[in-house]
């Protein structure tokens, strides 16, 4: 009779083994997933971080280009403004075509 009663409570164990290994496994293939999904998700908005940090040093190598022309346009090469045609330092860009009621040299 032991024996007979060895046997079934063996099996209960068995079966009671069984589904803790699969609720193991269960949680580590949700924790995987999960993982993996936050991965991806990270990876794209670092992929993102790069490209607007590459559009900003473009547009900000644009905006420093154009700057530079419109002050060269006011104070010309010497930084003195108004004084096209007093000295050789100064830019051909520098005009007073700018300046309203100011006319140009010729």
């Amino acid at each position: 009779m032991r024996s007979g009663m060895m046997c079934k409570l063996t099996g209960q164990r068995r079966g009671l083994t069984t589904l803790a290994v699969i609720a193991v496994l269960s949680l580590l293939f949700i924790i995987g997933t999960s993982l993996l999904l936050t991965l991806r998700f990270e990876k794209k908005a670092a992929d993102q971080h790069v490209i607007n940090r590459d559009m900003q040093a473009v547009t900000d190598a644009v905006q420093d280009m154009i700057m530079r022309q419109l002050r060269e346009d006011i104070v010309g090469k010497d930084g003195l403004p108004y004084n096209h045609g007093w000295s050789t330092d100064t830019s051909a860009a520098e005009d007073y075509a700018d300046f309203a009621g100011r006319a140009g040299p010729g």
